[in-house]
């Protein structure tokens, strides 16, 4: 496989068509290439089929499990635009230029089964459904999982997805706001290793089966980016802590930065300080008597890095480190901070 400029230089003179036309390098100039691929899209769907039934034969290719995503490609030109060139939601922030969304559907080994070219101003949200059918249709009915990502399906496409004469699975990134809702249910369940190095909790609820996967390669990966993230902000510290820290010593910086290298941030995601938040709301209240939650302390730290507390441990603290960290006094701002 390549691209139509890597076949435009190679592909000639590496094969027999050469001798088969009796023609020179110019036969194959790279706008002739470009022009029979647009002859090439009438013929589009019947070429897929052709192939996957060829990548069956050749590869024992299996076509149960689909990968669908949608990418974009912008452009730099001038007004007037036309065609499919629209201005929309950039990924590559370039909201100064039009561009078109390309979706792509790929077995897990990459073969690719459809892709559709729409304008630029398309909506993630608006493409499931037509590729459902169109996938159907050009295949037949089947028993396939969809892979895809969270922002793609709407909670009407998905419960279209179970309710259909032939039930359409899929696997789905959760949204964000369910999971909070979701984890005390999953605290009292048990792990299962289902292969080195990836754990997973399965929860069955409203009709739905909710994964929680635990892989220790995605632990390692995401210390790595929040270790370069903290480095950035060790340049000027507002604060040091000795390394000789004993328990009881008080720790007035939320973005704490160790002379080890070892930092303390808060961030929502982050257990501890999760925890730290739920301690608050238990024993404060905001200046309208209203409780606190978990989330509303840890923006609040965030926003004021002020964050006043202990570390359980004595001795040096370097990068890597589990450290448990006690709120031992009430900060000034706290208590004027609204959930």
């Amino acid at each position: 496989p390549g691209s139509e400029w890597r076949l435009h230089r190679h592909w000639f003179t590496h094969s027999a068509m050469r001798d088969l036309l009796a023609e020179d390098s110019g036969l194959v100039q790279i706008d002739k290439l470009y022009r029979c691929l647009d002859k090439l899209e009438v013929h589009k769907e019947a070429f897929f089929t052709w192939l996957r039934g060829r990548w069956e034969t050749l590869f024992d290719a299996r076509f149960e499990v689909l990968l669908y995503d949608l990418t974009s490609t912008y452009f730099e030109s001038d007004p007037p635009f036309a065609g499919k060139r629209r201005f929309g939601y950039s990924p590559d922030k370039r909201s100064d230029c039009v561009q078109v969304v390309i979706a792509l559907i790929v077995t897990p080994q990459g073969f690719p089964l459809a892709y559709e070219v729409m304008p630029g101003n398309t909506s993630d949200k608006t493409t499931l459904a037509a590729f459902l059918e169109k996938i159907e249709r050009q295949y037949g009915r089947s028993d396939r999982v969809w892979i895809m990502d969270r922002g793609i399906p709407t909670e009407e496409t998905l419960t279209q997805m179970r309710v259909s004469e032939q039930p359409v699975h899929y696997l789905v990134g959760t949204p964000k706001g369910r999971l909070s809702k979701l984890e005390k249910d999953f605290l009292t369940l048990p792990w299962a290793e289902v292969r080195e190095a990836v754990d997973v909790k399965l929860l069955e609820q409203d009709e739905e089966l909710y994964v929680l996967a635990r892989s220790r390669q995605r632990v390692q990966k995401e210390r790595g980016m929040r270790r370069r993230r903290l480095k950035k902000l060790s340049g000027t510290p507002q604060g040091t802590a000795r390394p000789d820290t004993q328990p009881g010593s008080v720790i007035a910086q939320a973005g704490l930065v160790f002379p080890s290298g070892a930092a303390l941030a808060v961030e929502e995601y982050n257990p501890p300080c999760r925890d730290m938040g739920g301690m608050l709301a238990e024993k404060y209240t905001t200046h309208a008597g209203v409780p606190f939650s978990g989330t509303a302390f840890c923006k609040a730290a965030k926003l004021k890095r002020g964050v006043v507390g202990v570390i359980e441990v004595a001795g040096p603290v370097s990068v890597g480190d589990d450290v448990v960290v006690e709120i031992c006094q009430t900060p000034s701002w706290l208590e004027r901070t609204p959930a």
